[in-house]
């Protein structure tokens, strides 16, 4: 009855790291957001990783009892069946060992497919439900349209209203999506720091409940990455997004391909 026990109790210890698994698996799809910035992938899924697991280690200390519980139950186990146990670690090393290779190897090699498809599908569900949609640079993407999309031949800006998002479909030698959150400017200062801090890019026109769009880019990047994004709405309302990062570059800004857009701001 005890050793029933003890095992109902290891099987629970894993229940933490399989739920943290399973999380960072459904941020791969649909993005994990840290401070403004949202990543998607597999950033998305180290992210989610890492967050969890600090939450689970300090915040809510389950995961460093579950170990401690389950090295416990692997030394008593390993004690009382030397003989068999040892055959059965070395087969297990080498088959985790070699999944591991294999994956890594797979994982390398089509990096891009796998970052392609699912932008690919961020990008559709976005259109499905987002209430704004704006073409620019129109430059006609002749190859079945950007992620295989017949109807999406030109670069488009997306808002999302209801979920207060703005994205990015850009067709400029690969294609990419770009999906960023925005925060309410309560206190009305962020329209003042960008200008301070950053050369207006471009203004895009919306319709209500949206008034425009409009971005900012850094001089010293040519003006062509965007890194800053503030939204005005009719009701006079205003969100941003600060210090936009692009995951797979490793570098502040994206680019959008608004410069040089209709809706570029000309500069004197």
């Amino acid at each position: 009855m005890k050793k029933k026990i003890w095992k109902i109790i290891l099987i629970a210890s894993f229940l933490p790291a399989v739920l943290i698994l399973i999380h960072s698996i459904i941020s791969f799809f649909t993005g994990a957001t840290f401070m403004w910035n949202t990543s998607y992938g597999w950033d998305a899924l180290w992210l989610a990783l890492m967050m969890d697991v600090i939450i689970f280690c300090t915040i809510v200390p389950v995961l460093p009892v579950c170990i401690l519980y389950q090295l416990g139950y692997l030394i008593v186990y390993l004690i009382r069946n030397k003989p068999v146990i040892f055959k059965r670690i070395v087969v297990g090393v080498l088959v985790f060992v070699v999944v591991v290779l294999v994956g890594g190897i797979l994982v390398h090699f089509y990096s891009y497919e796998i970052r392609h498809f699912v932008e690919g599908r961020q990008a559709r569900s976005m259109i499905r439900r987002a209430e704004e949609q704006v073409e620019y640079e129109k430059n006609e993407f002749h190859s079945g349209g950007i992620f295989g999309m017949e109807d999406v031949i030109h670069n488009r800006v997306l808002v999302d209203y209801d979920k207060l998002q703005v994205g990015f479909i850009v067709a400029a030698g690969i294609e990419d999506f770009y999906r960023i959150d925005l925060s309410e400017d309560v206190k009305k200062v962020w329209e003042g720091l960008a200008e301070d801090w950053y050369t207006l890019q471009a203004v895009i026109p919306l319709s209500e409940p949206g008034a425009e769009l409009r971005t900012y880019a850094g001089e010293e990047d040519g003006m062509h990455m965007t890194k800053f994004l503030l939204l005005k709405m009719a009701d006079g309302s205003v969100y941003f997004a600060n210090d936009i990062w692009d995951d797979e570059d490793g570098r502040l800004g994206i680019y959008t391909g608004l410069w040089g857009s209709e809706y570029m701001v000309h500069s004197e």
